[in-house]
């Protein structure tokens, strides 16, 4: 609920390999919106093991083109005052991780 709440988007992977290309995803969404992005370890799956595929092509991450950011970019700067942090937050960050995700 935290992380919602803070506007942190959550990957969610469910095998091994996922942790792998859900990773490549979360760096890619996080330099893209300007967002923290989290990960949900299941214990189940982070204490096993598994045959992964390590290839640089596998995933390949889409930026979307569909959605403009703002000229100054999405990310914090200093001295950054609060509320212009959370118009960038409610009017860009959100909707740029929902248009990656898409």
């Amino acid at each position: 609920h935290i992380l919602k709440a803070c506007g942190i988007p959550v990957l969610y992977p469910s095998t091994v390999q996922e942790y792998l290309d859900y990773g490549l995803h979360g760096i890619a969404l996080s330099r893209y919106t300007g967002l923290w992005v989290s990960m949900k370890c299941v214990t189940d799956i982070v204490e096993s093991g598994a045959v992964v595929e390590i290839n640089p092509d596998r995933v390949q991450p889409v930026i979307p083109d569909n959605f403009v950011l703002p000229a100054d970019g999405v990310n914090i700067r200093t001295p950054d005052p609060v509320l212009a942090q959370e118009v960038r937050m409610n009017n860009y960050k959100w909707y740029a991780a929902l248009a990656y995700a898409r």
